[in-house]
């Protein structure tokens, strides 16, 4: 009663009963405390920040529920030097709230409880200033991170904070962070990637994946001349993610003074395939006049990865050199790295590239061509100019069109694919949908069957058919029915079992099961399959080709 009593009169807006009101905010019940104090900041009473203070300081910040309309009312009520002069109590309940408060009201004052004694009020005005936006106490969030051994979702917000603001002191500090092998790998890692991007800023945060304005200007020099001094130190630490990012850093910088260091890390065999195909992709991202060096080197060489990465950049030295670098690897290479080899000979505009292709038209007509390649090749060659190869493609899709095999268009969808990104599609991708109505390895819906063991049942036609159309084959136990009753009422469910006395179906509304008494129905008819036509088209034949990959292998990853 004395609950909906304070609610009351908040709504009603008579002021005649504050007093009383007040008093309520020291009641024995946190619901009567919890109205009390919204209903103060609903009647604009500023004389009850004190009461509002206070019943903080007495209940310890027992109830979240009261903390939060404390919060409210007193960013209503209290000015920003009125919630200052609280700032310092000495209790932590009383501290929380003006923190809180202060961050409604976007006060830059929030900064002063980065130095508070209390870690958990530190991130927490971290996270008022970097994720609500502050953006005059970003500086004082940045000089943060050069204290050692911050928590994790601190430390982030820090380093985050430097690259937000994007000064000379901002700089500085990431350069320093990166270089400090006693700071732990994955603060350093963290400096590294915000210096990678420090030139090409983007509006999604990288802490939270929110929207976050940028400042109108940042000084796109300020780290250069660091970080090419960090650098040779940095391309030879021991982890590899550590050298990976570095070289990252040096290209997206455009560290030209770096150039020796990368070319000499392109050719040393100590360092590893990945690490110096990275060092040779940063000098392609400078555009570096030593990138014709490092291709040089790199081709010489046996090493898988830094040879992908020299044919897939050769065309920045000569395109028509990048077709003799990729041509041979249609004949000898992986699967993958033809794949690679096609979509980077398709990209190159010289003649040479469409005599290749042609070449591989005829293979593909002759059956000569591996299916996982079918559909890389067409997608390589429809970026061309050519008339020949255009007309290829135009007969190509017209018998197609003209075969009665409904999977006809599909097929080059059959092999090739990633296992790793088809199971990202399968679980992610909101337009398929595919967990709302299947489980895999028991997550997902129960309207379809589990995919988890098809692979062992099925083979990559029936799945790709079950995906394109998915009423040539319902599996068993997963018919759909439209069932009519005799009340008018009309139900669509997947048959999951039946007798002669009751038929159970999963309610496609729904998704739960219902059980009909067979004397109830009218009428029965089959209803076509839950799933959705037209798939195909919302998957796009690369990300179907992955699906496939992934329901035929029934694997997450792809092979090393």
């Amino acid at each position: 009663v004395r609950a909906q009593w304070a609610k009351f009169i908040g709504e009603t807006g008579s002021k005649s009963e504050v007093d009383v009101v007040i008093r309520l905010l020291a009641d024995s019940e946190p619901r009567v405390r919890f109205f009390a104090a919204q209903t103060l900041g609903k009647l604009g009473i500023k004389e009850a920040v004190p009461a509002l203070i206070a019943q903080r300081e007495l209940n310890n910040d027992s109830d979240p529920y009261v903390r939060h309309a404390v919060v409210a009312s007193l960013a209503a009520l209290a000015d920003e030097p009125a919630l200052v002069k609280w700032a310092t109590n000495e209790s932590k309940a009383v501290r929380t709230v003006v923190l809180l408060a202060l961050a409604r009201q976007h006060s830059p004052e929030v900064a002063r409880f980065l130095n508070d004694k209390t870690p958990q009020l530190v991130l927490e005005a971290a996270r008022a200033i970097h994720d609500g936006q502050i953006t005059a106490a970003l500086p004082k969030l940045a000089a943060l991170a050069e204290k050692p051994n911050l928590p994790e979702p601190l430390s982030r917000r820090a380093i985050d904070a430097n690259y937000l603001i994007g000064t000379a002191d901002g700089a500085r500090r990431l350069v320093k962070i990166a270089g400090d092998a006693k700071a732990s790998a994955a603060v350093r890692l963290d400096a590294l990637d915000a210096l990678a991007v420090w030139n090409e800023p983007f509006h999604r945060d990288r802490v939270n994946g929110l929207w976050h304005a940028m400042p109108d200007s940042r000084d796109a020099k300020a780290p250069v001349a660091a970080a090419g001094k960090i650098l040779p130190a940095l391309m030879r630490e021991p982890s590899e993610s550590m050298r990976l990012a570095a070289a990252s850093m040096a290209g997206g910088l455009h560290v030209s003074a770096s150039e020796s260091v990368l070319l000499s890390v392109v050719g040393d065999k100590s360092l590893g395939g990945k690490t110096r195909a990275a060092a040779l992709r940063a000098l392609a991202t400078m555009e570096s006049p030593k990138l014709a060096d490092g291709i040089k080197v790199a081709v010489a060489d046996t090493d898988k990865p830094l040879l992908e990465a020299a044919r897939q950049l050769a065309a920045k030295v000569s395109p028509a050199d990048a077709v003799t670098l990729n041509a041979p690897v249609l004949e000898n290479g992986t699967l993958r790295e033809k794949q690679a080899a096609l979509a980077t000979i398709g990209s190159l505009p010289v003649p040479e590239a469409d005599t290749v292709l042609l070449a591989q038209l005829d293979k593909l007509d002759s059956r000569e061509l591996p299916p996982g390649l079918w559909l890389d090749l067409v997608e390589a060659a429809s970026q061309r100019d050519n008339a020949e190869i255009k007309r290829r493609l135009a007969e190509r899709e017209t018998k197609l069109l003209q075969d009665k095999d409904t999977l006809a268009k599909w097929r080059d969808c059959l092999e090739g694919g990633s296992a790793k990104h088809g199971h990202e599609v399968f679980a992610e991708k909101a337009e398929a949908a595919c967990m709302r109505c299947h489980k895999f390895k028991g997550e997902g819906g129960d309207v379809g069957p589990d995919l988890a063991k098809i692979s062992q049942a099925m083979d990559r036609v029936y799945i790709l058919e079950s995906i394109v159309d998915p009423n040539a084959k319902i599996a068993p136990g997963y018919d759909s029915v439209l069932l009519t009753l005799n009340n008018g009422d009309i139900i669509l469910g997947v048959l999951k079992t039946e007798d002669a006395n009751e038929v159970t179906v999963t309610n496609v509304t729904d998704g739960k099961l219902q059980k009909i008494k067979a004397s109830d129905i009218k009428e029965r008819t089959h209803a076509p399959s839950p799933m959705p036509p037209g798939m195909g088209e919302v998957l796009g034949k690369h990300d179907l080709r992955d699906v496939v990959e992934f329901l035929s292998t029934g694997k997450t990853k792809d092979a090393q």
